[in-house]
């Protein structure tokens, strides 16, 4: 995240987002898991920085 300068302070904006499958059903294994990590990693630009990626049956978390 990108430094946001006022006069009095310095702050960063921060992004967590949480997508959740359809009727939280069952559905990130670990080959889910795998593909989702790896299209995030080829297609995040080179001035977005992903502090996490986070992963359980029924949701996916992105912390920018």
């Amino acid at each position: 995240s990108e430094k946001i300068q006022k006069s009095y302070d310095v702050s960063r904006l921060r992004y967590h987002f949480v997508f959740s499958a359809k009727c939280r059903s069952v559905v990130v294994d670990e080959k889910v898991e795998e593909v989702i990590k790896e299209t995030v990693w080829k297609s995040v630009s080179a001035k977005t920085y992903i502090l996490e990626i986070g992963m359980d049956k029924d949701h996916v978390r992105f912390g920018y």
